[in-house]
């Protein structure tokens, strides 16, 4: 399950990759979200995943795994940021 989901979400970010690169017009604004929507697609995944596999019920993993997943985002780019920065 996680090794397609990981080629879908990598297909997604690969088409997205092109869409931006041929769009001249496209804002950044739109090339953010798109590329925010990109990088979401794992946890949207595991989340419709497990909401068809319990027959439409809401799960234990949806909520916790977008809150988590956010979260671990947000902290791992700002260090990444932080360690990067000019000294």
């Amino acid at each position: 399950m996680f090794l397609g989901m990981s080629i879908i979400a990598d297909r997604f970010m690969a088409s997205i990759e092109v869409i931006t690169s041929q769009e001249k017009e496209i804002t950044t604004v739109s090339n953010l979200t798109l590329m925010a929507l990109g990088s979401s697609a794992p946890e949207i995944l595991l989340s419709i995943i497990e909401i068809v596999g319990h027959g439409f019920q809401a799960g234990d993993m949806g909520p916790s795994t977008i809150v988590g997943s956010a979260a671990f985002n947000m902290f791992v780019i700002i260090a990444v940021c932080v360690q990067n920065m000019n000294q």
